[in-house]
């Protein structure tokens, strides 16, 4: 993660006050808090709120003078932040995060109130709908900090290896306003050879001296430190780089072939605010079963998380918050442009981590259509600006159907054969596995005509529900799902032209509750884990442990 000079964590206990529905500006101000949370966290998780669509009203003093940043690392679904009973502004999105900067406060103690609301609004200009396939819990699901901030401070701080060989570095600096200043940039503690800084923005290439490539298997990282009289900054970066024009993902020249799973940081118990020992497990149990990858689905993967995959050389697709986005809501100016901002966000602040080897956006969208295509060809010149060392990509669940392909350096389809309707699975019996291998070989031609041969192609979602302790071998059983995921796992291993599979799902996680989610998410979970949202292993999860264990 990217470290700013003068920078307070504010995480612990905070006051609350809960109520339901949404708040004005005046009564969130005139609430008395009742109550203690922790932040992070998520006050509808485990207690009696769960299912109540309200707003939780944080409030919490410290001290201090001048300027100042408040930084919130991520709250769900929107929030809107006051300091001493004045708006600073609005969180209009979740999972990103949001900094808002205040001049010349008086020497002594502050009150900062956040308030956060789980209310869904329908709008086509919301970030979060109801259809979305994960629960909507709500809260300060990420760090809060203040930063101390001077006549002008750093604003982001991007290095990119550009030969591995070499140790070749691209370093970007930028800073609130224009200065010409004197600076230092050091490398695991070293000086480096910097020119000098005259603008609002420096780039310019350097060499990692000490030069230690990252990869999987030897996960080693670089520490970077810029020094200005004002202000200061520090990351950790890994060298390597990666290419995909020839049908393939490579990472330091050598084919990727991706195993492992679309995970969603969630438990039933802390929401979207799990603790980093439960993370950390997580990223363990993950390791351990032999797979390389993760696509944090579907939104913004916390620092924590990211920089435990740069030490443990797991692989990560980062994407920004969506999920099967409609035409009108892909068409409406507003949602463009809150998109467009929170994805660039997750770039700048996701840029430095080696783990990182996927951006992506827009999961699920309406991508057979004209209004999606603008949006996401507006998303892939968003994330190009600020970075090209990566492919971006996006989740398809149109098949053969979608127009957009042709936008992405990397070809992602969510496929179900053998689960639901329409991908060649229309009755409930255990044959319906028979169908996975035909859906994959389909998709493998498509993908192998001329027009796509040279894109990387991966299964960014494919899978099967089941309860532990059914073994009836019918769907919803352990036997089905592990017969569907070793069928996936065949065919991944024994093609080439498919670059890798994430499976869906690592664990069960909460989702939405309404009579669609009745019908078709059994106590209101996405039960397509291969672990039970307890982390208890089904019988998929040997299976796939095993196939990975022989493959060694």
């Amino acid at each position: 993660m990217i470290r700013y000079k003068d920078t307070e964590n504010l995480n612990g206990l905070w006051e609350f006050r809960f109520a339901e529905g949404e708040l004005s500006d005046a009564e969130i101000l005139s609430a008395r808090s009742g109550e203690l949370q922790m932040v992070p966290g998520c006050f509808d998780a485990a207690n009696s709120r769960f299912g109540l669509e309200g707003t939780g009203i944080y409030r919490r003093t410290f001290t201090g003078c001048g300027r100042m940043m408040i930084r919130l690392r991520g709250v769900i679904l929107r929030g809107r932040v006051f300091l001493d009973g004045k708006k600073l502004g609005e969180v209009p999105y979740a999972f990103t995060p949001c900094d808002f900067v205040t001049d010349a406060l008086p020497e002594g103690e502050h009150v900062l109130t956040v308030a956060v609301t789980n209310c869904i609004d329908e709008s086509d200009n919301s970030m979060f709908h109801e259809f979305y396939d994960f629960y909507s819990f709500g809260g300060i699901c990420r760090p809060v900090e203040i930063r101390r901030l001077r006549e002008n401070f750093i604003t982001s701080f991007a290095v990119t290896p550009l030969d591995v060989r070499s140790g070749r570095i691209s370093v970007k600096l930028s800073l609130e306003k224009p200065a010409a200043t004197p600076w230092q940039l050091r490398i695991d503690g070293k000086a480096v050879e910097v020119p000098p800084f005259a603008g609002e923005t420096l780039s310019f290439e350097a060499e990692v001296p000490g030069l230690a490539l990252w990869a999987p298997e030897t996960p080693i990282l670089h520490a970077a430190e810029a020094v200005l009289p004002f202000d200061g900054v520090s990351t950790e970066f890994g060298m390597r780089t990666l290419s995909w024009d020839d049908g393939s993902l490579k990472l330091n020249g050598v084919p990727l072939k991706l195993y492992g799973f679309c995970r969603h940081d969630s438990h039933p118990e802390f929401g979207y605010a799990m603790p980093e020992s439960r993370v950390l497990a997580d990223l363990q149990l993950l390791k351990e079963s032999g797979c390389n990858f993760l696509r944090g689905s579907h939104y913004k993967q916390s620092d924590f998380l990211l920089d435990c995959c740069d030490r443990l050389g797991i692989l990560v697709w980062e994407e920004s918050c969506g999920w099967g986005n409609r035409v009108e809501q892909c068409a409406d100016p507003t949602f463009r442009k809150l998109q467009i901002a929170q994805t660039r966000r997750m770039v700048q602040e996701s840029i430095n981590h080696p783990s990182v080897i996927l951006w992506g956006f827009m999961n699920e969208c309406r991508s057979d259509t004209g209004e999606a295509r603008g949006l996401l060809a507006m998303l892939f010149d968003a994330v190009r600006e600020l970075d090209r060392s990566r492919p971006v990509t996006y989740a398809s669940n149109k098949a053969d159907e979608d127009i957009c392909y042709d936008l992405a350096d990397v070809a992602a389809t969510n496929l179900y054969p053998g689960w639901y309707p329409g991908f060649g699975c229309d009755r409930a019996s255990r044959r319906d596995v028979d169908k996975v291998k035909p859906m994959l070989e389909h998709m493998k031609k498509f993908f192998s005509a001329p027009r796509f041969c040279r894109k990387p192609w991966i299964i960014s979602e494919i899978g099967a529900a089941a309860f532990v302790g059914n073994h009836n071998g019918a769907r919803w059983s352990e036997d089905y799902q592990a017969d569907l995921v070793e069928e996936v796992l065949r065919f991944v291993s024994g093609e080439k032209r498919c670059t890798g599979v994430a499976l869906w799902l690592f664990a069960n996680a909460n989702t939405y509750l309404g009579t669609n989610g009745i019908m078709n998410r059994p106590n209101g979970m996405n039960n397509k884990g291969l672990l039970t949202e307890h982390r208890q292993p089904k019988l998929a999860w040997h299976v796939l442990t095993r196939f990975l264990r022989e493959k060694r």
